[in-house]
């Protein structure tokens, strides 16, 4: 007898932004929608952004937005969303686009079908979230990142538990890495080899924690730490002053944006200094957030083996190994953040020890693991 072929789920994917170089998050979710495809039946939408039709090999549709009036870009996109729907595509998921979410869920609830909606943050920290609230009651399912982040969701939101699905970020642990040792990293950086390197790695904001850094740098000058800061945003010229005003211009070191590698390679624009090889020439990370959900930054570190302090914030400690967890300090303590520093730039068979644990743990995050995870999240998750 011939086996029957299995017939793969077909799912309409929105996508908020496609960039070339982006430095952000968004550039995960581009080989996450190539791998799905090889498993799903995948019409994508770009909102923003006009990738080549080569950067998405595997999808079986791919439409990009044209239009830029708002008004007629709403009706553009709910046009597209019903074609899919149309063409049998009967599961809608929207990575943080309100717009998408919405037109998905009106779509759906006219022609059948279910609408996901991917976000993870705690966005309700900062103000009135109207928006977000009507979203969420429409949709079918809520997914976010932690066992953690769903509670908050359905306390902050007024959801039911039923409705809200957890699935983790991921990395490519195949891609996300560096050939050669610390020291020959550095040396193509133009980094010191004589000096501990504590990185940080997002935007500049306070609700990243950039706010702190000149405070951090300070508190353990005399251990003669580099910090590397990579990210933008509005507290650049902030920091920069600050740096002048407390003696810390040899001790920090701000180089902006720097973009993702798998984006930049695909077009062969390999750079010479690419985010991955920063978490393999430093010797510490640290996360000073405010606010944060399942933060890519914490598993890019895990996965160079790369030791780290974080605030305690969201999701945090869902993601890290229970042994330690004790790196995860409360939001606002100052004082334990920095003896959980200077603890790690003391001792190098420590930071060896931890990056041990890091790089074992962080292979149930491995891309393909979550893809699989993906799919029985929008196969099998009931709601109310």
């Amino acid at each position: 007898m011939k086996k029957t072929a299995s017939v793969k789920k077909k799912i309409c994917y929105i996508l908020p932004e496609f960039r070339e170089e982006i430095d952000s998050h968004f550039s995960y979710l581009y080989d996450f929608i190539n791998v799905v495809s090889k498993d799903a039946d995948i019409f994508l939408v770009v909102e923003k952004g006009n990738p080549p039709r080569d950067r998405f090999k595997s999808v079986s549709h791919l439409r990009k937005m044209h239009v830029h009036f708002l008004p007629l870009r709403i009706v553009e996109e709910f046009v597209i969303l019903k074609w899919a729907r149309l063409l049998g595509y009967k599961i809608f998921y929207t990575h943080y686009s309100y717009t998408g979410a919405l037109l998905s869920a009106l779509v759906t609830r006219i022609l059948g079908g279910r609408a996901y909606y991917w976000n993870c943050g705690m966005p309700w920290l900062y103000g009135k979230q109207r928006a977000l609230c009507i979203i969420l009651k429409v949709v079918h399912v809520l997914v976010t990142g932690t066992v953690t982040m769903r509670e908050l969701y359905a306390k902050e939101f007024n959801l039911t538990q039923k409705k809200i699905a957890v699935m983790p970020n991921w990395i490519d642990l195949q891609a996300f890495r560096r050939d050669g040792t610390k020291e020959s990293i550095r040396r193509e950086l133009d980094l010191p080899l004589d000096r501990k390197i504590v990185l940080f790695v997002h935007r500049l904001s306070e609700r990243k924690g950039a706010g702190k850094i000149i405070q951090i740098a300070s508190a353990v000058q005399e251990q003669s730490a580099l910090f590397v800061v990579i990210g933008d945003g509005p507290l650049r010229k902030e920091i920069q002053d600050a740096l002048e005003k407390n003696g810390l211009k040899k001790d920090i070191l701000l180089l902006g944006k720097i973009p993702h590698r798998d984006v930049a390679a695909y077009f062969g624009k390999i750079p010479h200094r690419d985010v991955a090889a920063y978490f393999f020439a430093s010797d510490i990370f640290i996360m000073p957030s405010e606010e944060e959900g399942f933060p890519h930054v914490l598993l890019e570190a895990m996965a160079a083996g790369l030791p780290f302090v974080a605030t305690s914030v969201g999701g945090v400690r869902d993601i890290v190994p229970t042994m330690l967890q004790k790196y995860c300090v409360k939001s606002g303590n100052a004082i334990d953040f920095t003896a959980c520093l200077k603890e790690l730039l003391e001792s190098s068979t420590l930071r060896l020890q931890v990056g041990m644990i890091e790089k074992s743990h962080v292979r149930k995050y491995d891309i393909h693991a979550v893809v699989e995870q993906f799919l029985i999240v929008v196969a099998t998750h009931s709601y109310e």
